[in-house]
């Protein structure tokens, strides 16, 4: 399988661009990636920032449960074309789960460190 935008590399045929840490980056990237940028659209105030990264947590947690053994055949049955080949074709990882919240919750971590004056309960 190759990805579209990469070019195909024989010499890193079967190797992770990032080593060890390759397989599961995209899944923490994603999280923490999406969860800012959906942050980003939200009040600047309030815990609708945390809770986008907590929903995108739950979604890419979800669409890696939903590639394991025992639920892919379902969601595959019930889905049609390029939907039903992602859970088909994919494979569950444990790192992924654990990336994905990782992602997300240093996401929610820079949000809370960057938090607008107004919520800082530190200030005097």
């Amino acid at each position: 399988v190759q990805a579209w935008l990469l070019p195909r590399i024989d010499t890193l045929a079967g190797r992770h661009w990032f080593g060890a840490i390759g397989g599961w980056l995209p899944s923490a990237v994603h999280a923490f990636g999406f969860a800012l940028l959906s942050a980003a659209v939200l009040p600047p105030t309030g815990p609708a920032r945390f809770v986008a990264c907590a929903s995108w947590a739950a979604i890419d947690v979800g669409f890696e449960f939903g590639q394991h053994p025992l639920v892919a055949p379902h969601l595959a049955a019930w889905l049609v074309g390029a939907p039903a080949r992602y859970f088909e074709r994919g494979t569950f990882d444990p790192a992924d789960v654990a990336a994905a919240a990782l992602g997300a919750a240093l996401a929610a971590a820079l949000l809370w460190h960057v938090r607008p004056q107004e919520e800082n309960v530190d200030a005097p």
